[in-house]
């Protein structure tokens, strides 16, 4: 039984989380928990059990009255998180570059070129994704690493936003990553802290104008 509930609820954290990163739950948008029920096949207990996990990674608010609601976007959110995760992101490249093997690059090289030949477009936020997490992998800072972790669904969130909106930041993106990987090739630290500070920069601004493009639907009052 113990198994069986912690399968429900993990099932209905990643359904629900899902829907909210790719905008099927829009910003601000209601959560009704017996809808969920009924679309889950699930009892009340692992919905609101997956609804305290999403409030506690800022995807859910509840009201005073006890209504939940997907949590707004604002650009301040948006600055403040991708300030920390520029510290982050360079903080791992620096230590990837100095630790990793020359047969984990070549794992960067293979994930980069499937990002060049990917005709799905939708397909490259999670690609890049990838290549994020292989350098966090190969930095071997297991106390960044869960830094990183504690934001990652938020940054779920603003890449697919970006990405939804700004059909061309895909492709920039992709120039992006294959700039820092030349870097990392070329073990130059400088270079690459550079690189990531530029790509980070250009996600967040891409992410800031996604917001005002769909004419503030999200943001905060």
């Amino acid at each position: 039984m113990v198994y069986i509930r912690k399968t429900a609820v993990e099932y209905a954290y990643k359904e629900l989380k899902e829907a909210i990163i790719r905008g099927e739950l829009s910003p601000g948008q209601r959560i009704y928990i017996e809808e969920w029920q009924e679309r889950l096949g699930v009892s009340r207990t692992p919905i609101r059990e997956a609804i305290r996990k999403l409030e506690a990674q800022q995807l859910i608010e509840k009201e005073t009255n006890g209504w939940l609601y997907v949590k707004k976007i604002s650009e301040e959110d948006i600055r403040n998180l991708y300030s920390v995760r520029l510290a982050l992101e360079e903080l791992a490249i620096v230590e990837a570059i100095e630790r990793a093997s020359s047969n984990e690059i070549e794992q960067l090289r293979f994930l980069q070129r499937s990002m060049e030949q990917s005709k799905n477009l939708l397909d490259i936020p999670k690609l890049g994704k990838n290549f994020h997490a292989m350098i966090y992998k190969f930095s071997r800072n297991p106390i960044n690493q869960e830094m990183i972790k504690t934001i990652q669904t938020q940054i779920d969130r603003y890449r697919y936003l970006s990405t939804a909106v700004e059909k061309n930041r895909s492709q920039q993106a992709i120039e992006e990553h294959k700039a820092i990987l030349r870097a990392i090739l070329a073990r130059d630290v400088e270079n690459a802290k550079k690189l990531m500070r530029l790509h980070i920069l250009n996600s967040r601004d891409t992410v800031i104008q996604s917001l005002q493009k769909a004419g503030g639907e999200g943001a905060k009052n």
